[in-house]
Formats: structure tokens, sequence, C-alpha cells
């Protein structure tokens, strides 16, 4: 599509859908009859005066290309095959190769005059009219020629020269003379609009042109190629008048009319030299008119181009004018305010509230502001002439003075800002923020600095506390975990670079809480800032100390000899903290886990190292607290397996993987099951069934021995009802409770909301509870014993014997039986010291009215000592190996028969 100059782009159109389909189909038939209609036009030598399908497919190849490309060559096919039939009475077989070869030229002329056009169009810059108007032309010519010249040759064999030149002419006028008479319409078809206006305005003037145009076409047809010069006055009229589309139209009108009256006159064409010759005289005026309107429309292009230049010239001029007017109102202006801002000067620098000071290239005081004054206390008349650096600044701060000052002064740098201190008459200093900036008279003769200070002394002094409020730990002092972390890191490039090694030491205050449980917080803030004392006599100057929390400390030991020197540090640290600690009214002495790793050994990132040492911290609280543990690479092992196994533990529980495990509890006088111990597994499905001594650690550890002890109990619970059903007599659940479990705040709540949704008789249930729990802390444990006990449950002390409980604590607390471990069970009889403990034990237990429970009963043998001992209720895989819930009701039912079998296969109870 032509652009808003008349260009023909080469870019092919967008398709737009159903619109362009329909435009294309209306272009297909207007070029197939427009073929067909060729033989309508025949009068010399039966060829066609005028081809009309070429203007047609020119304008479909200049729009749509190749997509028009089929339509062209079936009209063309067409109109070729009609015009054939009906001018000879050859055979069509035999012509037609002939045909196709007329047709193929056809074809090919609009492709090739387009392809012409946009070559010659390349170096065209779009204002110029009349250029394009001749490379129109010329592409017309040479693309009608190419084909014509072919289609002469075919037609006419071997005729002379002069007819086939003439031959070649009239193809050239019939092939060329419509596409002049079109396409010109067609490159200006977007200004048509323009037209459309201008015809309305004038249009008297269009309808006496259209008379003029039908009157000589009329004289046209009665006198032949005479009356053509009626036309020149037409052209003439369309160039100048009707504006570029406008005359185009008209031009080509007026054209086509000459052709069309003429053709169909009382004249006609009479033979080809005539009708050669009418249509040069027909293309001449033609050309000529579409010359003179492309003058025209440069004409009128350039004119506008003149006038749009002067106005905008006129426009830039009146800004100039408009700029130099408000340039000397400004500098009026400026006058005015610089002989008043001198005045002022001395005014502002008097009343300003910051401290001003004015001194020459030498540093010499040559002006000093009362805010100077107040703030550093001297007078005016004892600083005047003195030297600013020397007798002012201290020495630290001299050097960096003096050269901002020189920078400023020397090397036309405007503004520089320097912060130093500054010394006041009463020898007290200030920090002060100067600006500093140069002064310049109007010669440039005389230059001075003049600096304006902001005393800053109280929001540095605030930085400096925020900083170590960021930094360290108000406590004790120590580095806190953000400045031990960028010292570590520091120190370990360095160790990379220096090859040297770095120790990072963990260390934890053993049983830190319960100092400030029981000595309260201010003795424990005491101890703390104690301890980080003594931490600091151990280390170099070197080395970093920090809290990194509550009672958690870590050492950096920068540049140490491999784990040796780390190791040796540890022990000092072990020693110093260790040594009795004076409080206020009392002596207290602590321990500590130590635990150390030294990089790269062990690793060279700080989080690594950190991690590494807490593990060995960790380790040293297990084994006992109070020692020191370098970190080994098993360590890691251990945490990734508490890891994967804390994972896998929270998996179990929403997973229902667990299970309880029954082992029964024997009477041995009536032979009478009195009870079951509830024994908790896990299910794991990739290692099978495990006991609780593999997982339960890491439930406490990970807080999920809550939820994992509410499962036991409601599930225990539930059982504990079916087991009663299925027993001849009542048969108490043994639950065993951890320390841990039974200090947790919501354990009897749990315990006393899950019976009451059970409905099951509180009686039935035994808790187990460790004597370890017991000695921790026996007023707190009486305190709890004591709420389970108003739940109706009954209470076991298990492991009896294990541990160094107080038999005065014990008697005291609301506890109906005590379990002697199997630890202590499994060397009798044969082991006189174990059984002298054991009768002790149940001697004990009897004098204080309390049933005894032995368990780890494996031989009959032990089964006969403790019954020659009086002791009534065991326990063990003599009777029976602990078993899944599900096999319970199999259990009682075998036992109702008098037949018990089980994982171990037949089991010998000794029951009536």
């Amino acid at each position: 599509m032509p652009d808003d100059n008349g260009l023909i782009s080469n870019d092919s159109p967008s398709p737009s859908g159903r619109g362009e389909w329909r435009t294309l189909l209306i272009i297909g038939v207007a070029a197939a009859i427009s073929a067909l209609s060729a033989g309508l036009f025949t009068s010399v030598e039966s060829l066609p005066w005028i081809w009309p399908s070429a203007a047609v497919c020119a304008i479909a190849y200049f729009r749509y290309e190749l997509r028009a490309l089929p339509l062209i060559i079936i009209a063309t096919f067409t109109g070729v095959l009609a015009l054939w039939l009906q001018e000879t009475s050859h055979p069509l077989i035999t012509a037609l190769p002939l045909i196709i070869a007329i047709s193929a030229l056809l074809c090919a002329q609009p492709i090739l005059f387009k392809r012409l056009y946009l070559l010659l169009q390349t170096n065209v810059a779009p204002p110029h009219s009349e250029t394009r108007l001749w490379n129109l032309l010329a592409s017309l010519f040479l693309s009608a020629l190419a084909a014509g010249l072919p289609i002469a040759l075919l037609v006419g064999g071997a005729m002379p020269g002069e007819v086939l030149l003439q031959t070649t002419l009239y193809l050239l006028y019939s092939i060329g003379m419509p596409i002049l008479l079109t396409v010109p319409v067609y490159t200006q078809w977007r200004r048509r609009k323009e037209f459309y206006t201008l015809a309305v305005a004038r249009i008297w003037e269009v309808l006496v042109w259209i008379a003029l145009l039908l009157m000589a076409g009329g004289l046209l047809i009665k006198n032949g190629g005479m009356a053509l010069f009626l036309l020149l006055p037409l052209f003439a009229w369309s160039s100048l008048r009707f504006g570029r589309f406008g005359g185009v139209l008209a031009i080509c009108l007026s054209g086509l009319a000459a052709l069309l009256a003429y053709g169909y006159g009382d004249t006609g064409y009479g033979s080809l030299a005539h009708f050669n010759l009418f249509h040069s005289e027909v293309a001449v005026m033609t050309i000529f008119s579409l010359y003179l309107s492309a003058l025209a429309a440069d004409r009128a292009r350039v004119e506008d181009a003149i006038e749009q230049l002067v106005q905008r010239r006129t426009h830039e001029l009146e800004a100039i004018n408009q700029e130099l007017q408000d340039e000397v109102h400004i500098r009026k202006q400026a006058e005015r305010s610089f002989r008043t801002s001198t005045r002022r000067y001395r005014a502002i620098i008097e009343t300003a509230g910051s401290p001003i000071i004015v001194m020459d290239k030498n540093f010499r005081i040559v002006q000093w502001n009362g805010a100077a004054s107040r703030l550093f206390g001297y007078h005016r008349e004892d600083i005047y002439g003195k030297n600013y650096i020397t007798c002012f600044v201290p020495k630290a701060f001299q050097d960096e003075t003096a050269w901002k000052i020189t920078k400023v002064l020397e090397t036309g740098v405007p503004v520089e800002n320097l912060e130093s201190e500054m010394t006041a008459a009463d020898g007290g200093s200030h920090v002060m923020l100067w600006n500093i900036n140069r002064v310049v008279d109007v010669d440039e003769e005389l230059t001075q600095a003049i600096i304006i200070g902001q005393d800053i002394s109280t929001i540095r002094e605030t930085q400096n506390q925020l900083h170590f409020l960021a930094h360290y730990d108000v406590l004790t002092g120590a580095a806190n975990r953000r400045l031990f972390e960028d010292r570590c890191r520091q120190a370990l490039k360095q160790a990379s670079r220096r090859q040297h090694d770095v120790g990072l030491i963990s260390l934890d205050i053993d049983h830190f809480k319960r100092i400030n449980d029981t000595l309260g917080h201010d003795a424990g803030d005491a101890l703390l800032q104690e301890i980080c004392r003594r931490l600091a006599s151990c280390v170099r100057e070197e080395d970093t100390i920090a809290r990194l929390g509550g009672d958690e400390f870590a050492i950096l030991l920068n540049r140490v000899n491999g784990a040796e020197d780390c190791e040796l540090v540890g022990r000092n640290l072990l020693e110093a903290i260790t040594k009795p600690v004076e409080l206020p009214g009392q002596q207290l002495v602590i321990t500590t886990s130590i635990g150390v790793t030294v990089s790269p050994r062990d690793g060279v990132e700080y989080s690594v190292l950190l991690k590494n040492a807490d593990m060995a911290m960790y380790r040293a609280k297990k084994a006992g607290r109070n020692n020191i543990q370098m970190y080994q690479k098993e360590m890691n092992d251990e945490l990734t397996h508490q890891i994967n196994t804390e994972q896998e533990l929270r998996a179990a529980i929403s997973g229902h993987q667990f299970d309880i495990y029954y082992q029964p509890q024997i009477d041995l006088e009536n032979q009478h099951i009195v009870g079951l111990e509830a024994l908790l597994r896990w299910r794991h499905p990739k290692r099978g069934v495990l006991a609780p001594h593999e997982f339960i650690t890491v439930a406490e550890q990970t807080g999920l021995l809550p939820a994992l002890g509410e499962w036991i109990f409601y599930n225990a619970c539930l059982q504990c009802r079916a087991i009663q059903a299925m027993s001849r007599s009542h048969v108490q659940v043994a639950i065993n409770i951890s320390a841990r479990q039974l200090h947790h705040p919501q354990m009897v709540d749990t315990l006393k909301r899950v019976i009451a949704e059970i409905r099951v008789n509180p009686a039935f249930l035994n808790l187990e509870i460790g004597e370890q729990v017991l000695v921790s802390n026996p007023a707190e444990a009486a305190e709890i014993l004591g709420r389970l006990k108003e739940i109706g449950v009954n209470i076991t002390i298990d492991s009896f014997g294990s541990g160094l409980s107080s038999l005065s604590n014990l008697a005291r607390l609301p506890v109906d039986a005590v379990k002697i471990d199997r630890a202590l069970t499994r060397n009798v009889p044969g082991d006189d010291y174990d059984a002298a403990i054991l009768e002790t034990l149940l001697s004990i237990a009897s004098r204080m009215h309390m049933r005894v429970i032995v368990e780890g009963i494996e031989r009959t043998e032990q089964e006969t000592f403790f019954r020659n001992h009086n002791v009534r209720y065991v326990q063990g895989h003599l009777y029976s190996l602990p078993m899944p819930s599900d096999q319970l009701p199999e259990f009682f039912n075998a036992l109702k028969q008098g037949v018990l079998n089980s994982e171990g296969g037949q089991i010998g109870l000794p029951l009536n």
C-alpha cells in the first residue's frame, strides 16, 4: 500500500483475516472479468487495442504481492484463452503451449514492474514526486517491453523488422496504457480525502470540467484524432486545480476517455501504425500532465516547508529576544542582590548558630563568629592572626586538616568535609564536622577558606554506644554473635593466606538455669561477668571471647599450633572456671562443658566450625559434663543421624507408625497375670521395629515428646479397657514416664483429659517413674506425684536400687510399688554381692510396705531365688516376650485354655 508520500512499500501487508480474503476474491473476479472483456477491444489484426486486466493485475500485485499471484495467473490465462477461442479457429491443443507462454509473460509483467520500481526507489528521498514519477514510468516501460516483445515474437513468428517493431509497440501500448492510467491513481490513494474536500468546495468547477470532458470525447468519436488537442486544456486544468489525487485522477480519466472515444469512434484504428501514433500522443499528453502535477506537488511541498521554516525561525527569534530581555532583567536584579549581599554577609556570619571560621592560605584566622566564641571559649582579639592548625587542632588531626584545607584552596575542589577534634579554651575537646569552602574575591587575587562546623560530640558518643550495643554483649562486654562471626571469617581468611591453624572453642555453664532459679538472675548475671573475666585471663589479646546467648560462650583462638594448643587452652579454661566463685553471701563452685574444633583440619567455614564446636560441647555434656571434647568426624555422623531420626519421627507420628507391645507381670502366689507393661515400639518402614532407647532421646530434644506421650496415653488407656474385657481378672497396664515428660507442665492435665475421654478406670493404670527423676528435684517430684495420685492412678518407682535415692524422701512420696532393675537381677543367684544388695532392697521395701516387682527374670534359678525371698510379682522373658497389641486377644484366649505361644515359641508360664 502506498504511504502518505505516494511511496509503495516493500513490506507485504499483514493478514487481516476474513476481510482481506474477501478483497482478494473481489480483485480476482475483477481481473477475470477484465481479462474476458479483452475481446471487446479488438480492432487491429484481431488484437486487443487495450488489455484491461493488466491494470487490475498490477494493482493486485502491488497490494498483495504473492498472495494475489494465483488470481493473476487464473485471470490472465482465462483472458488469453477466451481471446484465442474468439479470434482463431486453430485447434486448442496445438495452441495451448503458446497460450501458456503468453499468459506467463503477462503474469510476469506486474511482478517485474513492482520489483523495478522498488529498485529504482531505493535511493530516492520521499519528498521528490517528479523522481518517483519517472521511476514509475521507467519501470512500466521496461516491464511492458519485457512482456510485449516476446509476445510479438511468439505471435508474429518470422515477420519483417518494421512489422515486428509496430507489433511490439502495439503490445507495449495495449499492456502499458491501462497501467499508466490506473497505477498513478493507486499511488495517490491515501490523499483521496483531500480531493473529496476540495471537490465539495469547487463543485461547479468539477462539473464544468466533466462537461468539457464529455464534449471532447464526443468530438473524438466523430472526428477522430484531429480532436485530440481539445484535451490539452483539460489535462493542464487537472494538473493545476484539483490537487495531487484529484489532478492524477482527472488526468487518467482524460486519457482513458480519449482511448475509449477514439477506439469506438467512427474512424477507429485503421492500422498498427495509426494505433501506435494515437497511443503515443495520448501517452505523451498523460505523462506530461502527470509531470506537471508532480511539479506542482513538489512546489506546494517546498512552499509549505519554507513557510514552516519561516514560522519556526520567527518563533526562535522571538524566544531569543525574550531571553535577552529576561537576562537583562536578571542581571539588574543580580546587581541589586550583590550590593545587598555584601552588607548582609557579616551579619549572617555573626548571627549564625554554627561556628564559622575564615582563614587565609597560611591557616591564619582572619574572622571568627560569635557561635565559635561561645562554643570554644576564645575571645576574638586573642585568636585573630593565630595559626588554626597548630593552636587549636590536636596533633592527631593536624595533618588531615591541613591537607583538606589546602586541597580546597589550591586544587579548586569546591567543597570538602572533615571530621576532627578541636581544643577548647578550658582544655576540653569537641568533635566537629567541618564543611570547607573556598572564597575568592572579584579579581581572584585573594583566596580564603571558610569552614562551617557542627558540634557532633553527642552524636559521636551515641554512635559509639550504638556500635557497642550492636557488636558487644552489654552484660559481660564480650563480643556478640555478629562481631564474633566477622572476626572468625577474617581470621579464617588470614589463616588460609598464611597457612596457620585457627581454633574455635564452644563452652556452656553446667546447670546454669538451676543457679538462676535458686539464687536469682542478679546472681546469675554476676556469675556470667566473673566467668567472662576468667575467660579473658586465659587467652591472648588477639583472641576473641563472645557470649552467643544465655550461658553459652565461644572463643576464637587465632594462630595456634594444631589441636594440642587448643586443648591446652581448653584445660586452662576448665581449671579457671572450676575455681570457687565468690557471690554475695555465698561461695559457688561451677563446672563447664567445652568443645574444641580446629581449622583447617575440621573445616574452613565459620558456620561449619561453630557447628563442630557445638557438637563437641554436647558430647562433653553427654560424657558427664566438666570435661573437654575435641571434635571428631563421628560427631557429625551422629548429628546427621539425629536430624534424620527427627524427620522420620515427625512422619511416624502423623503416619501412625507406632505400636504398643505388652509384657506380662506375674503373681507367683496365685499364678495370675496382674499387669502388662506397655512398651512403645516404632515400626520403622526401613529399619524394622525399634525400641524406645533408639529414638526417645531425639523426641525429648526436639520437643516431640509431648505429642508422643499423649499418643501413648490415649492408646494405652484405650487398650486397657479392651484388656479388662479379655481378662478373667483385673489387669493393670504399666506406662513408663520419662524425666522430661514428668516435669512437662501439661502432662498431668493431658493424662486426666485422656482418662476422661476414654472413660477408663484410673486404678487400672500404673505409671512407672525412674528413680533418678525423683532424686534430682524431690520437692517438685512430690508435688507432681501428689497430683497424679489425685487422679487415681498407681505409681511405681522404676529401676529401684540403680541410683542413690534418699530413703527418707522415698518414704514420703505417694508411691505404691518399687521395681528392681534388671541390672541387679542379671547375676543372681551366683553373685553374692548382687544378692546382698537385692536382699537389702527387698528388706527395705518390705519394711516400707511397698509392693515389689522384679524384672529381668530369664532363668528358672532366678525365679526360685526370688520365691525364696518372698517376692510375689515378677516379669521377664522366662514368662513371655513383649507382644504386639494385636496379639493380646490370642494371648488371653490361650491363657484361658492353658496354652501360650509367642514370638519365641512355647512360653513356660508356671501357671495352674
